[in-house]
């Protein structure tokens, strides 16, 4: 593993030896970090120890936060996603073309919430389990699908769902499926980026400002591999949500005092 100094290490600044030590951790090399423990002079060590220390901390706190996260999305997958069996064409759309078109969202939305209502007034009448008469219900209620899908067609919206089916029936299934799975993926990744979106950005702010690192690398250094999966896997939803420029201040001041209370 390459170090990223090759200078006298007894000459290093604290703060300086401190930024060496979490980006030797970051990347795994302990023989680095060990020599840069050894080499820190008696009268700065304790500085040096409280900065790896006052990181670490804030380290942890963002942790604890994204693992909670992190065990709603699962619970989400599980409980929410894998039950509606979702196509893998209509689920690589999503990654690849549909959020790419935000504008698609908000038609969407009201279609596909507009067919959930619309199911369950209708199927509050039904008694007992008249699979046959649901069935029915639910072959009707797509229906409501048309509108939209003929108008975007029509317009040549640009990023829209073009089906593969040839049929008129299979192709207005497939599209509406499309459009169904493209809305519970856009709200579970809405809801899990919404709450990245209160800790990740004011824990950014505190390691580029206070630390002089970036977040990942700090991340990296104190924290587990699945921490910075979950944060890279919502990367693009983070940057939708223009949560750098909306940092949530209980946070940033929670970190940051956390961060000074080792270095005042």
């Amino acid at each position: 593993m390459k170090k990223e100094f090759s200078g006298n290490l007894s000459g290093l600044k604290p703060h300086e030896r401190f930024q060496l030590s979490v980006k030797a951790l970051a990347r795994g090399d302990m023989t680095f970090h060990k020599q840069l423990i050894r080499s820190c002079p008696p009268e700065e060590a304790v500085e040096y120890l409280d900065l790896l220390k006052a990181a670490g901390d804030c380290a942890i706190h963002v942790l604890l936060a994204i693992h909670i996260i992190l065990a709603q999305w699962e619970m989400i997958n599980a409980l929410v996603l894998q039950p509606l069996d979702l196509d893998s064409k209509h689920v690589e759309y999503f990654y690849t073309t549909y959020r790419e078109h935000p504008e698609l969202s908000e038609d969407t939305c009201k279609v596909v919430e507009g067919f959930y209502s619309f199911l369950a007034e209708r199927q509050a009448g039904i008694k007992g389990n008249n699979d046959s008469r649901r069935s029915e219900l639910t072959a009707n209620a797509l229906v409501l699908f048309l509108p939209h899908l003929y108008s975007v067609h029509y317009y040549g919206v640009e990023g829209v769902y073009v089906s593969d089916e040839t049929e008129f029936v299979p192709g207005l299934l497939d599209s509406a499926f499309c459009m169904i799975a493209c809305y519970h993926l856009d709200k579970a990744r809405g809801l899990i980026a919404e709450s990245l979106g209160l800790v990740w950005p004011a824990f950014s702010s505190v390691c580029r400002s206070g630390m002089c690192l970036e977040p990942d690398i700090v991340m990296e250094a104190f924290s587990s591999p699945v921490a910075i999966s979950l944060i890279e896997e919502f990367s693009y939803e983070l940057e939708e949500l223009d949560v750098e420029s909306n940092i949530n201040q209980a946070w940033e001041s929670s970190l940051r005092e956390t961060w000074q209370s080792y270095n005042r």
